[in-house]
């Protein structure tokens, strides 16, 4: 009669609050089903409440961190840097609330403090060992009431170098101290970076380049040279604090090592290969801005749940995980994609449906904090022709992309590419074997939804 409802996922029952009943239909249903989004669809948003508050949500802060050594200013990847971030400054979501943070490196940290009307004041930062921040408070400013004294600062950045500047670049000691202005209250570093940091905490050591590798050699260039990277990456997720990095080189940059940093915390990596002022900005500006404007959330924790008789074996994607069963997310943005993978653990019925829901806590960039809930009911079949014409192609061939993209670092071309092979043999040999048998042996069959398959 509407006073209990059972789960779809458990199959476990439970009384409904009297604030939520509503009588049962002659088809079955609640009388306001159609009125209730959470009934009727499958996708909703909800206002979280403050149970699923550990803190006050996020206000959205940027902290540019912009490479000033002798080779960025040379090259013109300083003043690019500093027009970019200009030009988007209007475009930065967040409202009246949003906060900013600049600060440059060559061989020393420099820190801006900036106040409204008055000439913003350099902190240097010798120490490139144990970098620490001075005042944090003093060091990200609201942006409406003070765009004037960010514009003018951008703009005078470029010519504050113009003196002949050490070769040494900080990168490393420099994301630390960004970090530690942003440890508090979270937020996002965007990086700037023209040339590999070479000195200082968390330098990255030069490796041997131009050594051809064959297809039985271990693609080691492809593994993280330096786990401090990976360090700092974990550390920057446990503090809210996604991390984006501009490339801006013409010569070789570690990117395997670099990333690890961006892929820990949800961020996004842009490289700029052969990297020249003139073709380049304006694509430089473009992702600059689109990084900006696209829909995104911080502090988000995402967890997948689905019926009994299945469970989720694993994750993958730019994610960071403390406990098995969630996925923890500095930042989210509609540019990212998580897969899952399912395990089948016991026999599901034929008669009924299976369930998935992803529901992702976050904080919008208005400062609100959300729940978005995503729910799919999709039917189960012992037939094992049905399950094949209902195969996804472009999920299957993103799941075999990504799990060959992470099993190459140290592994060897040849084994991969095996592998892949391997996949796809023992799917269509499973068709052959059990979905068309009444063919001859030597005719090639291939089931209609994977036709395309590698």
């Amino acid at each position: 009669g509407g006073r209990r409802f059972q789960c779809n996922f458990c199959g476990g029952m439970s009384e409904c609050p009297t604030f939520y009943f509503a009588h049962i239909r002659a088809d079955g249903r609640r009388a306001d089903s159609e009125e209730r989004p959470e009934l009727s669809r499958g996708s909703v948003e909800l206002v979280a409440t403050k149970d699923y508050m550990v803190r006050p949500p996020m206000v959205v802060t940027h902290f540019f961190l912009i490479d000033a050594s002798a080779y960025a200013v040379e090259s013109g990847a300083t003043a690019c840097a500093c027009a970019a971030i200009a030009s988007v400054l209007d475009s930065i979501q967040g409202g009246d609330s949003t906060r900013i943070g600049i600060a440059t490196f060559d061989a020393h940290l420099n820190f801006f403090s900036m106040k409204p009307g008055k000439q913003a004041t350099m902190l240097v930062m010798p120490d490139s060992s144990d970098p620490y921040c001075p005042a944090p408070s003093a060091l990200v400013v609201n942006l409406r009431e003070n765009r004037d004294s960010i514009a003018e600062l951008l703009e005078a950045i470029p010519g504050m170098f113009t003196q002949p500047q050490p070769a040494e670049s900080i990168g490393g000691a420099a994301l630390f101290g960004a970090l530690q202005v942003l440890k508090g209250c979270g937020g996002k570093i965007t990086m700037f970076l023209a040339s590999v940091p070479n000195t200082g905490m968390m330098a990255v050591k030069a490796r041997p380049q131009g050594v051809k590798s064959g297809d039985r050699d271990p693609q080691k260039i492809l593994q993280c040279g330096d786990p401090s990277w990976t360090r700092l990456g974990q550390q920057c997720a446990d503090y809210q604090v996604a991390v984006d990095l501009f490339l801006l080189s013409r010569h070789y940059m570690d990117i395997a090592t670099l990333s690890e940093v961006v892929h820990r915390t949800g961020g996004s990596l842009y490289e700029y290969d052969g990297f020249t002022p003139e073709l380049d900005q304006g694509q430089l500006e473009n992702d600059l801005r689109w990084n900006m404007v696209r829909p995104q959330g911080m502090e988000a924790v995402m967890r997948v749940r689905c019926s009994a008789g299945l469970s989720v074996e694993e994750y993958g994607g730019a994610i960071y995980q403390r406990t098995l069963t969630d996925v923890d997310l500095a930042a989210i943005d509609s540019d990212k994609a998580i897969l899952v993978k399912f395990k089948h653990e016991e026999k599901l019925s034929d008669t009924q449906n299976a369930f998935f829901q992803a529901a992702l806590l976050y904080t919008n960039t208005s400062g609100q904090r959300r729940i978005r809930v995503h729910t799919i009911a999709v039917p189960c079949t012992n037939v094992l022709g049905t399950l094949y014409r209902a195969a996804e192609l472009d999920t299957q061939i993103f799941w075999m992309a990504r799990k060959a993209a992470e099993a190459l670092p140290g592994a060897t071309l040849a084994g991969v590419r095996e592998q892949v092979t391997g996949q796809c043999v023992d799917i269509l040999y499973a068709y052959r074997r059990y979905c068309a048998t009444s063919t001859s042996s030597g005719q090639l069959i291939l089931p209609e939804a994977l036709k395309l398959l590698p």
